[in-house]
């Protein structure tokens, strides 16, 4: 478990977060030691390491399940470092904004401020899980981003990403209705930076597409989870709370040495897309013996 130096080391039960402490300790150690003004630093801690969010709950639920306490993780779309500061030793995050990065530095993370899509990352150490949740929805190329975070991974190791799910009925009839507090939950979210969606179905064949091998692919809630804070948020997974869910998740593993098939124009490859075409192949062979 990693230690804040010269805090007190509680046990991980009080908070169970890798570190240990309180509550009340991540606060104080955050704001003192974050980048921003002792004012920004606080609000930052409020807004995202409380554990109180949707996405906290289900990262909780999964780190449970996967034992990710006890293995390496590479956060892709770390933001302010909320997630990554309950992994072990040896994590690390990947952030594209400046702001957020600089201040998950700034309280002792290994955060990397790279672009999964355009920069190399052969630079990196693999980890045991890549965990990526509300990041792929804003990417220029699905394919290649799971490619690369197929390279970030060791052989077998685990992929957990989440990602918008494509609005259906009864969701979107929700949404529409003259109550507030339903169209509040189900209605349209903030979506003008969103460029791709998914259904359960297109994810897990992206993914398998790019590398893993399914172990499972749901779809959750997070309008119940935020509202119906006493309700588990694997639950939502089930019916009837999965004919609301706006969100899907796919886990699998890596497939130690996978390529596409043999039939396929591409072949996997470690650069800075995650595969060539046959005929940049070819053509890099006729090249040398030339």
């Amino acid at each position: 478990m990693r230690s804040l130096e010269g805090e007190k080391k509680l046990s991980r039960e009080e908070l169970a977060i890798p570190w240990g402490g309180t509550q009340q300790d991540l606060m104080d150690y955050i704001v003192k030691n974050g980048c921003y003004a002792p004012e920004e630093n606080l609000r930052i801690y409020k807004k995202f390491f409380t554990m109180s969010r949707p996405r906290d709950q289900l990262y909780r639920a999964l780190a449970e399940k996967y034992a990710l306490d006890n293995k390496t993780v590479c956060d892709v779309g770390c933001s302010y470092g909320m997630h990554l500061i309950r992994c072990t030793a040896g994590s690390y995050g990947l952030e594209i904004e400046k702001y957020p990065a600089r201040f998950a530095q700034s309280i002792g993370l290994d955060v990397y401020e790279r672009n999964v899509i355009d920069d190399a990352l052969d630079d990196l150490p693999k980890t045991d899980v890549v965990w990526s949740t509300a990041v792929m929805e804003h990417t220029d190329s699905p394919h290649i981003f799971l490619r690369k975070l197929y390279g970030l991974l060791k052989d077998s190791g685990l992929l957990i990403i989440e990602v918008p799910a494509i609005p259906t009925p009864p969701r979107t009839w929700l949404g529409k209705l003259p109550i507030r507090q339903l169209r509040n939950t189900f209605g349209k979210e903030d979506t003008d930076d969103h460029i791709n969606a998914f259904s359960p179905t297109t994810l897990q064949y992206f993914c398998e597409r790019a590398g893993f091998e399914t172990s499972e692919v749901f779809l959750w809630s997070r309008p119940i989870v935020k509202n119906w804070r006493t309700l588990p948020a694997l639950w939502t997974r089930f019916p009837p709370f999965s004919v609301f869910a706006i969100d899907c998740v796919f886990i699998g593993k890596k497939i130690p040495g996978w390529d596409y098939g043999p039939k396929a124009s591409r072949r996997a490859a470690q650069n800075v897309k995650g595969y060539v075409f046959k005929s940049q192949t070819a053509t890099n062979t006729e090249n040398a013996d030339d």
